[in-house]
């Protein structure tokens, strides 16, 4: 795999002016087909005034800004926001190694990491007594997290992107499960890294569309074009030499933030520091977002919210509860997130008078006397009681800066009840979207998918599912394991472009061996790359009878990945059906090894042990199976069935 290693970050670029739309746009579109992309460019400069806006002008990375912007540059790389994804270094090491191992005790499984040369690894094993009796160890290729907060780590796989099961907790200075993996969540080292996880930690990133996590190059943290938007026109205007000509003026071939109303630059800082469920507008993803450009022209984003006396907040929500704030309405909307944070600079170096000195900018101390004549301050200050840090609703053991800044703050420690339904806040638009609106509609199945499997949510959209387009309700119908409609029977596969809906029809369509192999097929066609199509694709060819082509298939979907589990489980099934037990119980023993506790796997092993007359090693792991789940009959069955056999 490629890998573009971003500089890391632009500056605010020093600002053309308007009267050289006309020499820049010429500039930028004469390569190629000349006049047509001159009128695109033009067009999308009458309407929102920035050059980069159009989608003729490319990103450049961060190399192309150091010879102008060299001391931004330098103060920039020592932010989190440059040091958010990079590789791992032997001489940049702020975990203790030495600790003792993470034990997961829903799982039974340990978690250590160490050093092997100049390579990193987290190692995952389970004891018996004093014996391993499961061991694999996998190397970290990246690391995620500026080290302000956290560490987690990255290893890829052919290209496929996958989270680790530990991270380094920098404020207690300790090692434990990622964030999402406790209390019996543990997903092993298969937990899928997609684009929209990547592009708040770095730019660059070539994903390959519909694959879910497969990359064909990533940038390391995140550049001066995720604020400025991309470069190309004016790295132009710049070889031009219009430096000077522009000394005083804006500069439209790039976005400074710091030239846009209010609610734009926040969109800016929005597009990472608003936590809550994404749903892209028709026909528009998050990724297409551009600085300078209304984020709610792109996607709405929801907040999930309880009736409760404590509000909760997630370790990104930075912006959503600084716009709570009376200080924000207060100042007339006036008070952004550069007023305190410099974007250019690392907040490492900012101390608490600092921030006291930002405060006092509005809250001059002789108009504080009266409300602070019986408070004792000394040694603390405006941030200590106004916006204390807490616990975050969504990372263990991290304490984050609550923006929402109050007369005084709760100070009761935050949870989120998921035995009450949540309702969803909009807080992108600019009206208040109802509960039949098609975004909040999708916000119910999105968090249905992401966040709590429970079906009142997805009972909420039910009556009004009209209100959305064919291929969402096909969606709902599939994650609620509906019937198709009637008027879906009529669809055929070249009538689909969206290879999610083929996949869902594929699914709709189990019973129907013809139409549902046809749309898996089509599911496949549009996105090659998504594994779970292939498959879910040869699954289908193994439940019809179709064995050869299920066999091509399961083994298309391991030379792509060699450890998806449940193709090496399948296949080593079909395998031991022909006879071929040595490859099968070696597929299996992998399938196993993907994942510790895969009981299926284990079952697929003791059946091949007692086809090929192992009935002493069988009848020990059938053992293990029922003290695990003594409740199984089915299990206690079979091993009286054995026995039997043995004493025959």
């Amino acid at each position: 795999m490629k890998l573009f290693r971003n500089w890391n970050t632009k500056e605010w670029a020093v600002f053309a002016t308007a009267c050289l739309f006309i020499s820049a746009c010429v500039f930028i579109g004469c390569s190629g087909n000349g006049s047509k992309n001159e009128e695109k460019t033009a067009a999308t400069v009458s309407q929102t005034g920035y050059l980069n806006h159009s989608h003729e002008v490319h990103y450049t990375g961060m190399k192309s800004c150091v010879s102008c912007h060299q001391d931004i540059y330098q103060t920039y790389l020592e932010t989190g926001k440059a040091r958010s994804f990079h590789l791992p270094d032997p001489k940049d090491q702020i975990e203790n190694f030495a600790a003792k191992p993470v034990y997961d005790k829903f799982s039974d499984l340990s978690y250590t990491a160490f050093w092997q040369g100049n390579d990193m690894y987290i190692s995952e094993f389970r004891l018996q007594g004093k014996d391993t009796v499961h061991y694999r160890a996998e190397k970290i290729d990246f690391v995620i997290g500026s080290g302000n907060q956290t560490r987690s780590y990255i290893f890829e796989s052919n290209g496929y992107f996958y989270e680790m099961p530990i991270t380094w907790y920098v404020g207690k200075k300790i090692w434990d499960l990622s964030p999402g993996y406790e209390n019996g969540a543990n997903s092993g080292f298969s937990r899928t890294i997609g684009q929209q996880c990547l592009e708040c930690h770095n730019s660059d990133n070539k994903f390959v569309e519909n694959s879910v996590n497969k990359f064909t190059s990533v940038g390391l943290g995140m550049s001066c074009e995720k604020c400025h938007g991309p470069g190309e026109a004016h790295v132009k205007l710049m070889q031009q030499g219009s430096k000077e000509s522009i000394k005083n003026s804006i500069d439209y071939s790039i976005v400074n933030p710091a030239h846009l109303p209010i609610q734009l630059q926040f969109d800016v800082c929005r597009q990472c520091h608003l936590e809550g469920l994404t749903v892209p507008k028709m026909n528009k993803k998050l990724v297409d977002f551009r600085p300078g450009l209304p984020l709610n022209s792109f996607v709405d984003v929801f907040i999930p919210v309880q009736n409760m006396s404590v509000p909760a907040f997630g370790f990104a929500s930075h912006a959503e509860r600084l716009q709570q704030s009376p200080c924000f309405i207060g100042s007339g909307e006036k008070l952004t997130c550069n007023t305190c944070h410099d974007p250019h600079k690392a907040l490492k170096g900012n101390s608490l008078l600092f921030y006291d000195e930002k405060c006092q900018g509005c809250h001059a101390p002789e108009k504080m006397v009266d409300p602070h004549k019986n408070v004792k301050i000394a040694g603390q200050n405006c941030v200590t009681c106004h916006m204390p840090k807490s616990g975050t609703t969504d990372i263990p053991h991290v304490s984050s800066t609550d923006h929402f800044i109050r007369k005084k703050a709760e100070t009761e420690p935050i949870t989120v009840s998921k035995n009450r339904l949540v309702s969803f806040k909009s807080f992108t638009s600019k009206e208040n979207l109802s509960e039949t609106d098609r975004s909040h509609l999708l916000a119910n199945m999105l968090y249905f998918e992401q966040n709590e499997q429970n079906p009142e949510y997805l009972a909420r959209i039910v009556k009004f599912q009209k209100n959305l387009d064919r291929d969402e309700q096909i969606k709902l119908a599939y994650l609620r394991k509906a019937a198709p409609e009637p008027e879906w029977n009529n669809l055929t596969p070249a009538q689909i472009s969206e290879p999610y809906t083929a996949f869902y029809l594929s699914q709709l369509f189990r019973n129907n061996p013809e139409n549902a192999i046809a749309f898996a097929q089509k599911s496949t066609q549009l996105a090659p790359a998504n594994l779970d199509f292939r498959f879910r694709l040869a699954e289908l060819y193994d439940d019809f009878g179709q064995k050869q082509l299920a066999e091509e298939n399961y083994r298309q979907v391991l030379q792509m990945e060699p450890g998806y589990k449940m193709a090496l489980l399948n296949l080593g099934f079909l395998l031991s059906q022909h006879g071929d037990f040595k490859n099968a119980i070696d597929l299996t023993e992998k399938a196993i090894k993907a994942d510790p506790n895969y009981t299926r796997a284990y079952e697929n092993r003791i059946n091949i042990l007692l086809q090929t007359g192992q009935f002493p090693k069988g009848l020990d792991e059938l053992s293990k199976l029922i003290r695990k789940f003594p409740q199984n009959a089915n299990y206690k069955a079979l091993k009286s069935r054995v026995e039997e056999a043995m004493r025959n």
